[in-house]
Formats: structure tokens, sequence, C-alpha cells
């Protein structure tokens, strides 16, 4: 009945008046009759139309609302406009969030350097919530609802707007949340990603410290969360909470012997020999994870935890000097230099995030790297940001520059094997930008010696855009700067070192621009009166340090 009952609808809009369906409708008595016994007499004809066209029970929406009709050939929106219409706001939501679950890291990237772009061009700044008009006018409405100019100002106005949100003080406290919680974890994770679910064994295991120490001798990382089921940042987390300061044998430095034998290379592994006038008495010894002496190279491959300021300032050498955990990658990368060796120091989660590209600077540095084309045969033109970005997240170490402006690539035929990209001088290193002055940014090979590349991508940016001044940064730990005077930059400075941010229990840098003062104290709740240092220490942070930059520059040769 119902499928005669659609024809006919479908029959008078194919020859009759839409604009006068509901006469039509109530001529056609068999018609008429069956939708107002299917639909009620609330709805009217038009609408009753739309619902049976598109096999509809009723326009009420999940949340108990009645859909707006559109047109009767379009069907029906939602119930309200904007945020006062729930389906709306649940349906922007979900898109939302699949929309994001499909990008990609190189997407993410560059809808979040384009966001930074239009919001610089508006307000002059990365992000709204650093505008001063903005700034005053939440804390006007913050002051207008709660009496406060930030909520973290008032443990009252904390949980009231907790309660006005949650129905509780604290979301954690809601049985729907926590059962969504539950719900998700078992989703991404199998249960809770604290615990995986642990067997009666593993867990007594993991509860007592004499037990844990004795499971963890003689085995590798690897082995231990294979056995255990346990997540690196897992067990780290057990690790610090019984204060167990012994590690086991490095599961990446007996990976990467296992990798540098396969090379077919020399090199003596944990050697003590090298460092040893410069090491401090009585001890008398300092290691280098690995050296290769063929090539005057080493190796120190840095685990995040036990390279910490705080974890390395706890060292009975380090008494005698108050800034040790800060110089202590530095200490090793001069002495090295002294000799005439050159260090490569490697942070663990960059070895994680970015295995292959490691090994590739390795070989490199190594003179291992496979011989690519000379650079005359390949052709350099300017190429988007998003080709540039994507060549980039692939072969570079620090990945993508969200600050670059300018992109030039090297193509063999059809095939991308160098990219450089340049930006101008970035505020977050204290530089203000001048016209005419640039900072070459990132330049990257796809993991094969090119000679002569880097010079010519180089003189392709000069000849378009003739800068007055370029500068760019080499990173202590991975680079000597070789590479810039082929290019005909100077060295002019090297930094101190600098340091990142490691959230306690994890294995993860975070960029430090992003944990100022300011932001500490605006964002986080942190204490005006305290540093930013001590703040994010009272947080449940710590740092780790590297070994600085040096600093080159280019200018244009002058003309007589």
């Amino acid at each position: 009945m119902h499928e005669i009952m659609k024809a006919r609808i479908q029959d008078i809009l194919d020859t009759r008046n839409i604009k006068v369906v509901s006469v039509w409708v109530k001529k056609d008595n068999e018609l008429y009759t069956y939708l107002r016994d299917r639909y009620g007499d609330e709805a009217t004809v038009g609408e009753m139309v739309a619902l049976c066209l598109n096999d509809m029970d009723s326009q009420i929406c999940k949340n108990g609302k009645k859909k707006r009709l559109i047109k009767i050939t379009e069907g029906f929106g939602y119930c309200g406009r904007g945020k006062t219409c729930q389906c709306f706001m649940d349906d922007v939501s979900e898109k939302t969030k699949a929309g994001c679950d499909k990008r990609t890291p190189i997407a993410v990237e560059y809808s979040n350097a384009k966001r930074k772009a239009t919001t610089q061009e508006k307000y002059g700044q990365d992000n709204v919530s650093q505008v001063e008009t903005i700034k005053t006018k939440r804390g006007d409405t913050m002051e207008e609802r709660h009496g406060v100019r930030s909520m973290f100002e008032s443990l009252e106005a904390k949980e009231q707007g907790m309660m006005n949100k949650y129905g509780v003080t604290n979301p954690s406290h809601d049985d729907v949340i926590n059962a969504k919680r539950v719900e998700t974890n078992l989703d991404k994770y199998g249960g809770h990603p604290a615990q995986h679910h642990f067997s009666p064994e593993t867990s007594k295991i993991l509860n007592d410290k004499e037990l844990l120490i004795d499971f963890m001798k003689d085995k590798s990382h690897p082995t231990i969360m294979t056995e255990l089921g346990i997540s690196q940042t897992g067990l780290l987390g057990y690790k610090l909470r019984h204060g167990i300061k012994i590690a086991p044998r490095s599961s990446y430095e007996n990976e990467l012997a296992s990798i540098f034998s396969t090379w077919g290379i020399n090199f003596k592994a944990n050697d003590h020999i090298v460092l040893r006038p410069f090491a401090p008495k009585p001890k008398n010894t300092k290691e280098l994870d690995f050296y290769f002496p063929d090539h005057n190279v080493a190796v120190e491959f840095c685990g995040i935890h036990y390279h910490l300021e705080t974890i390395l300032n706890a060292r009975k050498e380090s008494d005698a000097d108050k800034t040790f955990g800060k110089k202590y990658h530095l200490w090793k990368q001069e002495k090295c230099e002294e000799l005439g060796i050159q260090l490569i120091t490697i942070f663990e989660d960059e070895y994680l995030d970015n295995k292959e590209i490691v090994l590739s600077r390795l070989r490199n540095v190594l003179g291992l790297s496979e011989k690519g084309i000379y650079a005359r045969k390949t052709k350099v033109i300017k190429i988007d940001k998003q080709v540039a970005n994507q060549f980039l997240y692939e072969n570079h170490i620090q990945g993508i520059g969200q600050a670059s402006i300018v992109h030039y690539g090297a193509y063999d035929g059809n095939i991308l094997i160098g990219v450089m990209s340049f930006s101008h001088k970035r505020p977050a290193l204290g530089s203000v930008h001048i016209e005419g002055h640039y900072e070459l940014l990132r330049f990257a090979t796809d993991g094969r010696t090119h000679t002569g590349l880097a010079s010519k991508l180089f003189r392709a940016f000069i000849r378009d855009y003739n800068p007055l001044n370029v500068i760019s940064y080499a990173d202590r730990r991975w680079s000597t700067g070789g590479v810039y005077p082929k290019m005909g930059f100077d060295h002019v400075s090297t930094s101190r070192p600098s340091y990142a941010y490691v959230k306690k229990g994890s294995v993860v840098r975070l960029f430090r621009y992003s944990y100022t003062k300011a932001l500490v104290v605006n964002k986080m709740g942190g204490d005006p009166n305290k540093t930013e240092w001590i703040n994010m220490q009272e947080m449940g942070y710590d740092r780790i340090w590297d070994c600085g930059t040096l600093k080159f520059q280019w200018k244009p040769e002058e003309t007589s």
C-alpha cells in the first residue's frame, strides 16, 4: 500500500503544480485518508507528503523535537538552527570527528599552518586566544558570570562551570562520562590503556618492587614488555612508582648494534677508552655507546627518562656542578670535537618516530649512502607547500617546517629527489621580519647523496628572490654544518644548549615555546609569582637539554 500511495504522490508532483500540492492530495480521498491515518492530524499536508516520499514514520528527531520541512522535494532539515539544535551539533561533531580520523599527519600540519596564517593575517597572532580584545572579552564574560577574570582564580567558579556543563564538580564523578571513557578505551585499546587487563601473575610482578627487579634482570625492554603485555610508557611508570633506578639492557642499543653489524662496518660498542682523558676521577671513565674509529664518528643513544635534567643532576658526579644536567650532552659533544670525532646524539623519541630517517642520516655521516645523480642533471623548480611537506615528512628528521613560505624541489625526471624550504625569520627565535631577510628552514634529499644539489636549490632561490640576508641553523646533535660553506654561508655564532619539556612518564619531547611563563600561567593555571621552570616541575614536567645550534649567514657579495 505504501509504495502505491508513494507512486500517486510522485505522479502529482510530476504532472501538477507543486505549489498547490495539498489541493491535489486532498482531491484523492484514498491518498489523503492514508496519509492522515499514518501521520496523524498534527502534520501538514506538505509534511505528510515529504514523510511518505522519504519512507519516514515520523518527523520527530531523536531529541523529541519536530524537524523543519525544507521543501517537499528536499525533505526535512534539523529541528532548529545552530547551537539551538542538538541534532545539528551532534551531526557536526560526528562529521568533524570522522574527517579528523581520516586526516594524514601532513594534512593536519597543513591545516594548522593555514589556520595560523589566517589568524596572523587577521589579528597579528598565531592563536585568537592571544588577541588582547578577545582575551579582554573572555575575561569580561567570566567576570559577569562568575565574578572572576579567569576560571583558575576561583575553585568555586571552576566547579560551578563543571556543574553547569556536566552536573558534577568533576567530570570523572559522572557515571555516564566514566562509562563512555571505558567504552572508548575498549574500542581503542581493548581495555584500560594503563592496565591492559593484566593477568593476576603480571599484576603481582608489577606491583612488587623486588619481583619486578628480579624479573627485569638480563632482559631487554622489548622482552619485558612482550612477556608482561605492557607498553613502554606503562613499564616506565611502574619503575618510577617503585623508585627503580636500574635500567634493563637497552634494547635500542642492541638493535643498533645489530644494524651496524649488517652494514659491514668497523665499530666498538660501549667504548670507555676514547673519553678517558677527560673523565673525572676517581671513576675516570666516560662511555660512548658506539665508536667508529675508521670514520672518526661516535653515536650516543639517549633514553629520554635517564637523560632528563633532574635524573642527571641526581648522579654523584653532578655534586660539584649544579649545571650538570644542562651541559651533559654538550660536554661529550665538545670533548669529541677536541679529538676530531663527530658525535651524533640520538634522542629516544626521534628514533621511535623516525627510525628510517635516523638510519639514513647515520649512513650518510658514515659515507654509506647510495650515490645519486649529479645536481646538473636535475631540474629545480618551485613546488607547492603540500608537496614539499610530504617529502620533508618522509625524509627530514625534524619533519616539515610550519613557518615555510617558499619551497624548491629538485627532480630526476618525474621523481622528486630533494627539497629546500625557506621562511621569514621566525619570531619564536627572537627575530623580527625584515623585507629581504629569510631563513633557510629545511633541506632534505631522498636518502641518497646528490653532489651539488643543495647549492643548486639555493641558487634557484637567490635568483628568484634576490635576498639581502639568509640565515640558517644546524643542530649540533646531528650536523657540523659542512654543507653551508659550499653554498656560500659563513658561520656566525654557536648557541648554548636549549631544552624541551617532557611529561613525567612520557618519552615525548615537547616544544618549549608552547610552555612560556605566560602560557603556563594563563592556560595551565600556573602561579604568576613563580618561574616557568618551577611551575612546570610542580605540574609534573622535566627538561631534557640538547647541544645547541650552529648559526650560519649568507649575504650577497659586494660589487664595486
